[in-house]
C-alpha cells in the first residue's frame, strides 16, 4: 500500500549532465571459446533445481562461438544430470534429476550499477523457447527482454525485488511489434540511472520506469524524470533497482506450468539457439560528481566514474587476484594510504579524455599494472555551499537526505526540532543517501557540516 502526498514540486529531480558515455565492458565473441575472464557459465554454480516450470539442464558444450556469434544452443538430450538442491535452512546437496533438454547460460563475473546495457541478438524460431537478457543481484532483477513460447514479436520487460521475509514485488510489461525477432538480429538496450529505467529496441523507446511517480488530481499516472512535478500526489517507486547486478543471457525451455510456455512440440526444431552478436556496457563519466571509495567487494561494481575520485585514506582497500577495478575521472584520481593492488589483480585509472602520459604501478614481486594517468596530491574539496538535499519536503513522515560531495569530506548530519533539541546525529558518514522517519508534525532544522563548510535547511513534517 502506497502513501500519497500532496506536493508542489520535487526538488531532488534535476536534469543532470553526466557527460559522455564510456565503454567499460565489451565482448564481440571474436574468439573460438568463451572468455573465462569475463563470463561464468552454468557449471560455475547455476545448475541447481529451477523448479517444474523449466525443462533444461545447462551445459558448457551448448555455448558455441562460430563466425563471431555466440550461440546458446538448446538440444533435445534426455538424460539424468547432477543438480544442486537447496534445503529450507539454506544448505544443499547434489542429486540427480531427469532432464529432456540441454541449453546454454552465460553470466558476467563483473557486477554493474547504472549504465547503458546493450545486446544485439536473434532469438530462436519455434514453440518451446524462453530466451532472456537480464540483470540480477542483491535481491533485484531487471529483465531487459524475455520472450514467451510462440510470441516472437512481443518482448517482455520486468523489474523484480525480493525481501528478507520472502515476499517479492514485480511489474511486467510487454510490447508488440509487427516484426518477428526470430527473423533477424535486433538491438535491445537498457539505460539505467538513479532516476529511471529506459528500455529500447533498435533505438526506439518501448518502456520507461521512474524512481518517482506522480498522479494528477484524477488519480492518473503521470511519470516525470528531471522535470518539475506539477501539484498532485506522488510516491517513490519502492521496487526501483539501485543495487549492483550481473548480466545474464540464457535460453530456457518452459514447461506447461510456466507462464512462458507452452513447451516444445513435435514441430520444434532442435538444435536451436539464441544467437548473440555482441554485449556492451557503457557508463556516464559523471563529470559533475566527486566520489570517495572506502570499500571494495569483488561482488560489487568494479567501475567508478566521476569528476574527482579518491581511494583509501581512512580505510584499507586491497584488490586481489583476478579482481578488476577501473577508475575513470574528469579531473583527478587520488590513491591514498591503504590502497593496494596485489599480484594478479587488474587495476586501471585514467583521466578522460585520455592523456597519453602513463606510468606503472609495481608490487614487490615486480608485477606491473598499467595506470594511464595518476595524481599523487591531496583531494580538493569542491567549493560549493550546497552540501545536501532533502526530499520530499514537505512530507508526511518519511524523507531522505542525499549528500552531494565525496563522503570522506563530511563531518556530521544533525536534525533539530523547533525548540532546538537535537533529535538525530550521524557522525560516521558511510553512504550517499540516508532515510528518516519522524511522525510528529512540525518544523525541523537539518544541518550538515564538512571539514570546511556548513549547510542548513528547513524541513516541514505535515
Amino acid at each position: 500500500m502506497h502513501t500519497y502526498t500532496y506536493v508542489t514540486g520535487f526538488s531532488q529531480c534535476k536534469e543532470i549532465d553526466y557527460g559522455e558515455w564510456e565503454l567499460i565492458f565489451e565482448d564481440d565473441f571474436d574468439n573460438t571459446i568463451i572468455n573465462r575472464e569475463k563470463w561464468y557459465t552454468c557449471i560455475d554454480g547455476w545448475n541447481r533445481e529451477h523448479g517444474d516450470d523449466e525443462l533444461q539442464y545447462y551445459l558448457d558444450e551448448n555455448i558455441i562461438i562460430r563466425n563471431g556469434i555466440l550461440e546458446l544452443t538448446a538440444k533435445r538430450e534426455p538424460d539424468y544430470y547432477n543438480v544442486w538442491r537447496f534445503n529450507e535452512d539454506g544448505s544443499g546437496y547434489i542429486t540427480t534429476k531427469y532432464f529432456e533438454y540441454t541449453s546454454g547460460w552465460i553470466q558476467t563475473k563483473t557486477n554493474f550499477q547504472y549504465g547503458l546495457f546493450e545486446v544485439r541478438c536473434k532469438i530462436p524460431e519455434g514453440q518451446g523457447f524462453w530466451p532472456a537478457f537480464w540483470l540480477f543481484g542483491n535481491g533485484e532483477e531487471i529483465d531487459v527482454f524475455e520472450f514467451e513460447s510462440n510470441k516472437h514479436n512481443t518482448p517482455i520487460t520486468t523489474i523484480h525485488k525480493w525481501y528478507d521475509d520472502g515476499n517479492n514485488d514485480y511489474c511486467p510489461e510487454s510490447w508488440d511489434s509487427n516484426t518477428s525477432f526470430a527473423d533477424d538480429y535486433h538491438t535491445f538496450s537498457l539505460e539505467w540511472d538513479e532516476y529511471r529505467l529506459v528500455f529500447r529496441v533498435d533505438g526506439d523507446i518501448t518502456r520507461s520506469i521512474y524512481y518517482v511517480n506522480s498522479y494528477n488530481i484524477n488519480g492518473q499516472l503521470d511519470p516525470h524524470y528531471c522535470d518539475n512535478i506539477p501539484p498532485g500526489f506522488y510516491f517513490l517507486n519502492n521496487i526501483f533497482p539501485n543495487n549492483p547486478q550481473s548480466i545474464i543471457l540464457n535460453l530456457a525451455i518452459p514447461d506447461n506450468n510456466s507462464s512462458f510456455g507452452p513447451p516444445p512440440n513435435s514441430q520444434t526444431i532442435f538444435p536451436s539457439s539464441l544467437d548473440i552478436d555482441y554485449v556492451r556496457v557503457y557508463k556516464k563519466n559523471n563529470n559533475n560528481k566527486d566520489i570517495s571509495i572506502c570499500d571494495y567487494d569483488s561482488s560489487m561494481t568494479n567501475y567508478y566514474t566521476g569528476n574527482a575520485i579518491s581511494v583509501g585514506g581512512n580505510c584499507d582497500i586491497s584488490i586481489s587476484n583476478n579482481e578488476h577495478l577501473e577508475l575513470i575521472a574528469c579531473k583527478e584520481i587520488i590513491l591514498k594510504d591503504g590502497f593496494e593492488a596485489k599480484e594478479g589483480s587488474n587495476f586501471k585509472a585514467r583521466i578522460t579524455p585520455i592523456s597519453k602520459k602513463s606510468i606503472s604501478y609495481s608490487q614487490d614481486n615486480d608485477n606491473s599494472h598499467e595506470i594511464e594517468y595518476l595524481y599523487k596530491h591531496e583531494i580538493v574539496t569542491a567549493n560549493k555551499s550546497e552540501l545536501f538535499d532533502i526530499f520530499p519536503n514537505p512530507c508526511k513522515s518519511n524523507f531522505y537526505i542525499k549528500l552531494h560531495h565525496a563522503l570522506d569530506s563530511y563531518h556530521e548530519i544533525q536534525i533539530y526540532d523547533m525548540f532546538g533539541n537535537l533529535m538525530y546525529t550521524i557522525n560516521h558518514i558511510t553512504k550517499q543517501i540516508y532515510s528518516f522517519n519522524i511522525d510528529k508534525a512540525g518544523i525541523y532544522i537539518v544541518r550538515c557540516t564538512t571539514n570546511n563548510n556548513t549547510d542548513t535547511k528547513r524541513l516541514i513534517i505535515q
